[in-house]
């Protein structure tokens, strides 16, 4: 089972919200 997400593309700046901090790898992957 994979669970994959993947955007790929441009935003228009004026529209974009800010950058959020990255969340550590073991917070935000599970491998099993």
């Amino acid at each position: 089972r994979v669970n994959f997400l993947c955007n790929l593309g441009k935003g228009d700046p004026a529209r974009l919200f800010a950058k959020l901090p990255r969340l550590p790898f073991d917070q935000a992957c599970r491998i099993e």
